[in-house]
């Protein structure tokens, strides 16, 4: 008969008070069982090499229950068929599942389940299906379209047996989606990004051959070409015809901060479009445009020129807008009865900005960032 007093036995079971009752516990995992399971094994060759943990933080990692429950839940449950395992701050080892994503950019490790809903213990290793994904996406997908997609669908004897104009539109589809990933990949990074066409970006000058009259021996080299001189019109025109002051007009209270941002990322947008249309690749394809006599060549030259300007238009702002980053500062440090000492130098160099700025001396301009001034002190 056990004594009063809350002893232990080694059934997982507690006797607790005067009466003597029996409570049920519920047994946690040990690492031990963890560590001893050949299939944790192996998820843990694939983290040292793929993600490159080190061993004292797959030891800390798999030392927490929580991270015990998702391996075990994973390998032994129907209701998991996907584990994701990634690196955090420090090097730390963190796994999740379908609906975890991790907080900051890593590679993933990504576990998933080759048609079974449990994995067994004996030659489980041909039940897996490992896949990284790096902590980039965006950028290495137009790359896997190109060299791998493109490569499998342009090789001939891959359909040999299909019809010419299956061909033909699979590889339209496959140039519209790289191009819509690219350009994606601009908005996710905040910049414009030109796509060229496939048949240009992987092949050499030389490698395009003319007929004697000029036009392309590949009849469909210019109907890409056109296409994607659409696109990029579209693309361009979007960002100049940005206006610093839209903000304004709908309805929101803007501070300086914005005007000096907006141009600042104006700037450097411009410069990269700039710099993507004085590429090699752009040139041969303006050279190709004006062999055949393209209707597009002389729009494309004037969006060229447009873009020029619009460089040289942000650079200037950018250049005499600097200035004022410190005035703001000051602005912003400094209580409300502290400001008015700061209002002659302010005004001073609004003054400087309209008589040297080429491109900011205009009433709509200086009113726009007057505007953002007094949005900055009735804040204060």
């Amino acid at each position: 008969m056990a004594e009063a007093g809350g002893t232990s036995n080694s059934g997982g079971m507690t006797t607790g008070g005067a009466g003597g009752v029996r409570v049920p516990q519920e047994p946690s995992l040990k690492a031990g069982v963890v560590l001893s399971d050949e299939r944790v094994d192996f998820l843990r060759e694939q983290a040292f090499c793929v993600l490159r943990v080190k061993t004292d933080k797959w030891n800390r990692f798999i030392a927490a229950e929580e991270n015990q429950k998702i391996i075990l839940d994973f390998l032994d449950h129907i209701w998991m068929n996907r584990l994701l395992l990634f690196t955090g701050p420090g090097g730390t080892l963190h796994a999740g599942d379908v609906q975890t994503s991790p907080p900051w950019k890593t590679k993933l490790l990504c576990v998933l389940k080759k048609g079974v809903k449990r994995i067994a213990r004996q030659d489980f290793r041909h039940q897996f299906r490992l896949g990284e994904v790096p902590g980039c996406p965006m950028e290495h997908l137009p790359v896997v379209i190109s060299e791998v997609l493109v490569c499998v669908l342009s090789n001939e004897l891959n359909h040999e047996d299909w019809p010419r104009v299956v061909s033909d539109d699979i590889h339209r589809h496959l140039e519209r989606l790289r191009s819509n990933v690219v350009t994606l990949r601009g908005h996710a990074e905040g910049r414009t990004l030109l796509p060229l066409p496939l048949c240009v970006e992987r092949a050499q000058p030389q490698d395009i051959g003319f007929s004697p009259t000029g036009w392309p021996l590949d009849h469909g080299l210019l109907y890409s070409i056109e296409t994607l001189i659409v696109q990029w019109s579209g693309q361009i025109w979007n960002v100049l015809k940005k206006d610093s002051g839209m903000l304004l007009l709908q309805g929101d209270h803007p501070g300086p901060n914005v005007e000096l941002r907006f141009w600042a990322t104006q700037r450097e947008n411009l410069l990269g479009i700039q710099s993507q249309m004085q590429s090699s690749k752009v040139e041969q394809i303006k050279d190709i445009l004006q062999r055949v006599k393209s209707s597009y060549y002389s729009a494309f030259e004037d969006i060229c020129v447009k873009v020029n300007e619009a460089v040289l238009e942000a650079e200037d702002i950018d250049l005499y807008l600097r200035p004022l980053r410190r005035q703001i500062s000051n602005i912003e440090e400094r209580s409300f009865p502290q400001l008015e000492p700061l209002l002659p130098p302010l005004f001073h160099t609004f003054c400087l900005i309209w008589s040297h700025s080429h491109y900011y001396s205009t009433p709509q301009r200086m009113v726009v960032l007057l505007q953002e001034f007094c949005n900055l002190i009735i804040e204060k």
